[in-house]
């Protein structure tokens, strides 16, 4: 019976907790928060161009990116922090006690260092790179599927201007028609997901509508030509 409950909340490839647990982890985090004067921070990973790495080795190779981008980001957060996969290649993680919005970026920009370092699959080395998208909750805050989809919304502003990490702003909510992303590559700011014309989940990673970027195109290369 414990085993299957445990089942039940665990991702069965990389052993993290799954959708259900995080969020149960969020609703108490913002439980807790309410008595502290301090945030909750929820941070979205999502790989960058992921299905290439899966197109170009094979899903064998796929899965164990997948868990050493758990494992990695794991280790770079703090005890008391939780880290989950929500499924695919997007990870999310639920940080307690954050001061405000450059300890969360602080965070962020740590996770993004931690899958710097290639991974050896299939025999090769294969470089990672994610999307992070930042998401604060003050003591007023009580719902946590708002705060998973602000989070959403800044790591797709994320990917789409190729900042790496962007901070959901509250004062943008609503403004999500016209926004642009930032001038700067590693400007940070409120990176809100637009309403795209036929954009699925898989537009992060193949671009707008699902077309392939060219960046794609030279990391397949890049993948066949390194041993």
């Amino acid at each position: 019976e414990e085993s299957r409950r445990l089942a039940a909340l665990q991702d069965p490839l990389t052993g993290l907790p799954n959708r259900a647990l995080i969020m149960d982890h969020l609703r108490l985090a913002l439980a807790r928060n309410r008595r502290r004067p301090s945030n909750v921070g929820v941070l979205f990973v999502d790989l960058d161009r992921f299905k290439v790495v899966n197109d170009s080795l094979g899903h064998q190779a796929g899965d164990l990116v997948l868990v050493t981008t758990g494992e990695r980001l794991r280790v770079a957060l703090r005890p008391p922090d939780t880290i989950g996969r929500l499924g695919g290649d997007e990870f999310v993680a639920v940080c307690e006690d954050i001061g405000g919005e450059a300890d969360a970026l602080a965070v962020a920009e740590r996770l993004a260092a931690s899958l710097e370092a290639p991974m050896r699959v299939a025999g090769r080395d294969v470089r990672i790179r994610a999307s992070i998208g930042v998401a604060l909750s003050a003591s007023q805050h009580s719902d946590p599927a708002v705060l998973l989809a602000e989070a959403d919304g800044a790591m797709f502003w994320a990917k789409r201007s190729g900042s790496g990490v962007a901070l959901f702003q509250e004062r943008m909510r609503g403004g999500t028609e016209g926004v642009q992303p930032p001038k700067s590559p590693g400007a940070h700011g409120l990176r809100h997901r637009p309403r795209l014309p036929g954009r699925s989940r898989d537009d992060g990673r193949r671009g707008e509508r699902g077309v392939p970027r060219r960046g794609d195109e030279r990391l397949a290369r890049g993948l066949s030509a390194v041993h």
